[in-house]
């Protein structure tokens, strides 16, 4: 991909978008997306213009990651306009590609974090989390490739596998203290990501575990 000036790339996964095959990147900047053999983003979406993201449920078919971004579009003062992409993984391994997406989970966590610490959080962009799912923007639905707004049908809004609750809403129980524990004595690497991000004041307890509810769900079986 070509690169801005003081860019570095800190991860690349091969997704599709658009029901097209493609690169995704995360870099120092932005999250960009290039078409399988292009070197130019077909979508891009620079760190300051995030809005909110969501990722599809564990028990999905597909793992996806959906993103919302600012369009810099308008006059000072103005609403601005909104863009959704979806990015689907393209890894026989489901359990690969989960753990793959994670990486951009956090990193965009982090960026919603750094915003809020510094009071320029826009109202309602943080992430939000499904009941049974995890993070997303709004009310969504079921199973699909990709959000309209991105050219792709096959993500009709409202239904079963998004819902919006905000993060922090209801106070964990005991009970998911106790199992967040035995997942992290477990599990040595998300330890350490828990540490550098919880444990260091950059994300919040409920927000880490907003997109991690899966692991819990499994846990606790």
């Amino acid at each position: 991909m070509l690169l801005l000036p003081g860019e570095t790339i800190k991860h690349t996964s091969e997704t599709a978008c658009n029901k097209e095959d493609g690169l995704l990147h995360f870099t120092n900047k932005r999250l960009a997306w290039c078409k399988a053999g292009s070197q130019t983003p077909a979508v891009e979406v620079l760190h300051e213009h995030f809005r909110v993201q969501k990722v599809s449920k564990a028990d999905s078919k597909k793992v996806m990651l959906r993103v919302t971004a600012a369009l810099p579009t308008g006059a000072p003062g103005d609403a601005q306009a909104e863009v959704t992409h979806t990015f689907t993984w393209r890894q026989a391994d489901t359990d690969a590609s989960v753990a793959d997406r994670e990486k951009y989970v956090a990193e965009l966590s982090l960026i919603t974090s750094k915003r809020s610490q510094g009071g320029a959080a826009a109202s309602g962009s943080g992430i939000v989390v499904a009941p049974g799912g995890q993070g997303a923007p709004s009310a969504s639905g079921q199973p699909g490739e990709a959000a309209a707004t991105s050219g792709e049908a096959g993500l009709p809004q409202g239904g079963g596998e998004y819902g919006r609750v905000k993060v922090g809403a209801i106070p964990a129980s005991a009970e998911e203290i106790k199992l967040r524990q035995d997942v992290l004595s477990k599990n040595a690497e998300l330890a350490k990501l828990h540490k550098s991000l919880v444990v260091s004041g950059l994300v919040p307890e409920d927000e880490f575990w907003s997109t991690r509810k899966h692991i819990l769900e499994t846990q606790a079986i």
